[in-house]
């Protein structure tokens, strides 16, 4: 089935037995963190292995909020999520859409075509923002404030609360496509945030594009790249570079949207290792089964999920880095800090009541995987190399 929001994919999961629903006052300053880490970890080689996932309703600090975290735990909820027997069940699907085979003759056209006309199905679908969920409340200027949310801090030595679990929404600057990437938030206080974009990622890469725009020419755009490393660390002597380019840099600003607590299938497309060309809306609907609601935002011009639970809108400033870090990765490890751009919040937007969505990033040594190895998972299964 085709879930619309996290809110029906939570349904399923408490139908089914595999939602806890957490009463006890839990604080998402560390104690969250380690209750879903033990029960990602616990019934190792039994039926309940990954344990189940876990609805927090009381959350110190903030009446009302609701956090779900451990959602992806297990195979069974993987299974679960993108309506399968088996992950391999859909991997022959999704290596077509994303590296269809060129039809040799008339007879290989033919065949495509009912293929084709089931894939134009699954493209986004832009709602009106009356029939937008994510648009039941909206926040601007004043009224925008990070802290409200109960955003986690997962390690001890974590360099602050880090939003672990989020869409990012960028366009490319050069073919309009617009990209979904996972990349950490450390949120710095009520309007700022980190935004942790690795140099390989395609959001970076849109980064950079406007970069070298801002240069006005090619040779330009080489020495920023280079005075910059691709724009990831400030320029120790920018003297090569003309005054007037400098300060088009410094004011010019690249639109980012966030989608917080979407339904499970996009979650999985914000990881896919796609290439640019494919949008991963079109993943998404792909592995729904029916094209994916999305709405334009309110502040920026971008098109996010219309059934998101939280919705952050505003942008990154090209000529803007800001130490990040440190954070309990993946590795098992703390990555130390380091700079990336800052995240401006210019306007939230959530539906009533938002449930938080979050996950625990860290080592786990048990297969299948924690949502902290989704991305290690969804390789395994679509058997490709790291997500962009």
């Amino acid at each position: 089935m085709a879930y619309e929001s996290l809110r029906e994919w939570m349904k399923e999961l408490e139908r089914a037995g595999e939602l806890k629903r957490v009463g006890a006052e839990v604080s998402p300053k560390l104690e969250m963190a380690e209750i879903a880490d033990r029960a990602a970890k616990s019934g190792k080689g039994t039926k309940d292995a990954g344990g189940p996932a876990l609805l927090f309703e009381n959350v110190a600090g903030y009446p009302g909020a609701r956090v779900l975290m451990n959602q992806f735990g297990s195979e069974k909820r993987m299974q679960m999520a993108l309506d399968v027997e088996s992950l391999e069940e859909i991997a022959e699907r999704i290596e077509l859409l994303l590296h269809p085979v060129a039809p040799a003759g008339l007879m290989d056209k033919l065949k495509m075509l009912p293929k084709l006309a089931e894939i134009g199905g699954f493209f986004p679908k832009t709602v009106s923002a009356k029939d937008a969920a994510c648009k039941e409340v909206v926040l601007r200027e004043a009224e925008v404030d990070l802290m409200k949310f109960p955003v986690l801090t997962t390690w001890p030595e974590d360099g602050g609360p880090f939003i672990t679990l989020p869409c990012v929404v960028t366009r490319d600057p050069k073919s309009g496509k617009r990209n979904v990437g996972m990349y950490r938030m450390q949120v710095y206080d009520g309007k700022t945030t980190g935004m942790h974009w690795q140099r390989q990622k395609v959001a970076a890469e849109h980064f950079r594009d406007r970069m070298r725009a801002a240069t006005e020419s090619a040779a330009g755009a080489v020495d920023v790249m280079a005075l910059t490393a691709g724009g990831s660390v400030a320029a120790v002597d920018a003297s090569s570079v003309p005054q007037h380019v400098l300060t088009k840099i410094r004011g010019e600003r690249m639109e980012v949207a966030v989608a917080i607590g979407t339904d499970p299938a996009l979650t999985f497309s914000a990881i896919v290792p796609a290439p640019p060309e494919v949008e991963e809306y079109l993943i998404a609907g792909f592995l729904r089964g029916k094209a994916l609601e999305v709405v334009k935002c309110e502040t920026v011009d971008l098109e996010v999920p219309a059934h998101a639970e939280i919705v952050l809108e505003g942008y990154v400033e090209l000529g803007e880095l800001r130490s990040e870090g440190p954070f309990g990765d993946h590795t098992g490890f703390y990555t130390m800090k380091e700079d990336y751009p800052v995240f401006h919040v210019t306007c939230i937007t959530h539906r009533k009541d938002p449930i938080y969505a979050a996950t625990v990033v860290g080592k786990h040594l048990r297969f299948p995987p924690t949502p902290l190895t989704l991305s290690s998972a969804m390789r395994c299964l679509l058997k490709m190399p790291s997500s962009p």
